[in-house]
């Protein structure tokens, strides 16, 4: 009899840490987002919901990640973050279904939201945040660097990064994504660039 009660409670530590492992995939499996033609629902758990106005939401941006073993890549891993007003960003990982095709959806829907406001500030002079670089019609901020458009060769996306090239041959990488609204930006950096 006293060799079978550390067999039982063996038995029940596992049988424990299995229904722990399946309540955490089970509460994984549920995290969603929803979109709709005003905004989005953000389900973290069977229940906990945010809903998400369209006008809630400063930003969005998506990258991805090489997974390599002996220096050979193994998969991509794409990821993503979707920045409210208030509160925490949303990371969307793979515990997300098709991160690609949900990014993309929500750009969609805030984009022609958000574009008209960035460009009437952008042609005011107005100061555009947008994550780890911020600009005016005037100057592009970034790493507490202020620098003049006339200053600015080119902007480009390359290998992940915004690359900045300088006419003086200067140039500074800054990963994409960290850039938000990495396409709007783009946009108003050819305007910079022209004026």
């Amino acid at each position: 009899m006293f060799l079978a009660r550390p067999w039982f409670l063996a038995a029940g530590i596992l049988i424990t840490l299995l229904l722990l492992y399946f309540l955490y995939r089970l509460a994984v499996s549920l995290r969603r987002i929803e979109i709709f033609e005003r905004g989005m629902i953000y389900r973290d758990s069977l229940m906990r919901r945010r809903i998400y106005h369209w006008s809630d939401i400063t930003g969005v941006t998506s990258s991805a990640t090489e997974i390599t073993f002996l220096n050979m890549q193994i998969r991509t891993e794409p990821s993503g973050i979707i920045y409210p007003k208030t509160g925490k960003p949303m990371q969307l990982t793979k515990r997300f279904k098709n991160v690609p095709q949900l990014v993309e959806k929500v750009k969609s829907m805030l984009y022609p939201q958000l574009w008209p406001l960035m460009k009437s500030n952008f042609l005011t002079g107005k100061v555009i945040n947008l994550g780890r670089i911020s600009l005016s019609n005037k100057l592009l901020f970034f790493s507490k660097k202020q620098i003049p458009w006339q200053s600015i060769n080119r902007i480009k996306v390359e290998s992940g990064d915004v690359l900045i090239e300088l006419r003086d041959k200067n140039r500074y990488r800054i990963p994409a994504s960290d850039v938000q609204n990495l396409d709007l930006f783009l946009r108003l950096v050819d305007w910079g660039i022209r004026v």
